[in-house]
Order: C-alpha cells, then structure tokens, then sequence
C-alpha cells in the first residue's frame, strides 16, 4: 500500500480510497468483472462495429464532389469512424497500460466530438431555413466557428476530465475519478462515466431537440413563402435526413441509459446492436440514395449501376 493505494503486481492495477477495505486477513478489492457483459455480447460488439467501420469507408472515400456540400454530416461520420476502429484496436490492449488508456481518451474525445458535430448540424439547418440567402464567405466563416465547437471544445473538455484523472485533486469525490484505461479502455466508474460523458449526451440531445422543434416551426413559417411553394421538396429532404440521425442516435445512447439502470441483459443487447450498427444505418440512410450513386458516377463516368441500393426517394 502506497499513498493509500493498493496496487496488486500480478494484474498490475492500482486500486484508490473507495475501491478496497482493509480487513485482518488482508485487503479486499472491488472486483470490476461484469457479469452483463458476456463473451456473445463482445464478438457481436465486434461484428457490428467492424461492419459499421466498413459502410463509413464506403460513405466516406468514394464521394469526394459532395465534400463541400455535407461537411457537418461528413464529420459526425468521421469521429464515429475514428470511434469505432479505436474500440476495435483497444481490444487487444491490456488494461493498466498506457496503450490502453489513449485508447480510452481517444474514444472519449471521438464519441463527444460526434455529439457536437450533431449540434451544429442541428443549428445550421435551423440557420438555413431562418436565412434564405447565405454568401460563401460568410459560410466559411461559419464553419470555422463550428470547428472550433465540434473539435476543440470537446477536447478542452477531455483535457480537463485527463488532469482530474492523473493529478486526483484532493477532496474530490473517488467515485466520480474517472480511472480511465484502469479495468477497462474506457471509464472505470459508473458515477464518472455518468458525470463526464452521460450528462454532456444528454444536454447535447435536449439541445438537437430543442433545434429541431424551431427548425420545424420555421419550415412552417417559411413554407407559407414564395420562394417555398414553388421548391420547397429538397430543404426539407435534408432536414427530415438529417432528424432521422439524430433520432437514431439520441435512441442508442437514451437506451445505453436505461439498460445501465434496469440491469436487462435483453436491452444490452438492442443498445449493442443500435450503437455498433450506426455505420450500416448511415450507409443505408446517406449513401445509398439516387442522388449520391449520381453524383459519384458523374465526374467517373461509370457505367456500373449499384442495384441494390437505388431506390425512389419520396
């Protein structure tokens, strides 16, 4: 025992003030094993984040004419791409390594990076059916405005969360140290994980909904318009899009919750199943659509037709 913590050579982990007793015979140490996670749930993790990483490639690589077009879109697909192939690599990390735990900063960073790019995702769509006209200058300097949101705040917010972890001020509660890399390649506290990662989820959800709801009352407002009535079909095309994926993954993560909570492993198994199988969805719902196939054939002139995915859009 050191600095009033264990540490125990054999797994080469550290245990702090809250994780262990000390009782006559010895010490006793919290056992971080979960039994909800069983070996099925782990291979179907991999199998859906490997196809999910796959079908973000696919939307990702060959559409380079659409890149000005869908930028917010295209970087809420990157950092989940980024995500997903870190927690596939961080498989085979131990744990209490260093390996293990950039892995778990890594993901961290990636997945709130993925909740902010959905916010301003949100408020551009807002913004273009408040605004009719948008000079390209000025839309430039507005993405540079989103960057800063989509990227650097989430890693202002996990610099933060990484010096609370290594440095343990003192008086700060041990349940809410996160302990990342420490059981896992990801938080090792449920009340950590809660406070740093479910609670920027869901202010970034209640914010996408309260985006959504003044960008439907203003399509109301705006369709009432001339310039509405005679093409109102392809804004609101892409806002009925882009809803769908927010709603998609406020549903992932809001059943994440619930199953932490009702300990059901049936939903353990629909979160796994929603959250690694994003990608597919995504490519179902992004990629696959006539427009798209177009717009990529175009400057390559294919002739080779994708079957399988065209379909009529309504």
């Amino acid at each position: 025992m050191v600095n009033d913590t264990v540490v125990i050579k054999v797994s080469n982990r550290t245990y702090y003030p809250g994780e262990y007793e000390v009782v006559e015979e010895g010490v006793l140490v919290c056992s971080f094993a979960s039994d909800k996670y069983s070996a099925a749930m782990g291979w179907v993790t991999l199998a859906g984040l490997s196809a999910s990483s796959l079908c973000l490639v696919l939307h990702l690589v060959p559409s380079p004419s659409c890149l000005t077009q869908d930028l917010h879109g295209r970087n809420i697909f990157l950092s989940l791409l980024g995500a997903y192939v870190s927690y596939i690599l961080s498989v085979f990390a131990e744990t209490s390594t260093t390996e293990c735990y950039v892995f778990a900063v890594l993901i961290y960073y990636l997945f709130l990076t993925s909740f902010s790019w959905m916010n301003v995702l949100g408020f551009d769509v807002f913004y273009t059916f408040r605004r009719s006209r948008v000079r390209s200058g000025e839309q430039w300097k507005r993405f540079l405005v989103y960057s800063a949101y989509g990227w650097v705040l989430p890693a202002c917010a996990v610099a933060a969360v990484v010096a609370v972890d290594q440095t343990r001020p003192p008086g700060f509660p041990p349940e809410f140290l996160p302990s990342l890399g420490q059981h896992l390649c990801w938080f090792g506290r449920r009340k950590a994980l809660l406070a740093f990662f479910g609670a920027p989820l869901i202010a970034s959800i209640v914010m996408n909904v309260a985006l959504f709801v003044a960008t439907t009352v203003s399509i109301a407002k705006t369709m009432q318009s001339e310039v509405r009535r005679t093409s109102p079909s392809e804004p609101k095309k892409e806002f009925l899009l882009y809803l769908r994926l927010a709603v998609l993954m406020g549903i992932t993560w809001i059943t994440s919750v619930v199953a932490s909570y009702l300990e059901l492993e049936v939903l353990w198994y629909v979160f796994i199943l929603l959250n690694t199988l994003q990608g597919v969805f995504i490519f179902l719902a992004f990629t696959c659509r006539v427009k798209v196939w177009e717009a990529i054939a175009q400057p390559c002139q294919a002739s080779s037709s994708v079957s399988c995915c065209r379909r009529q859009e309504n």
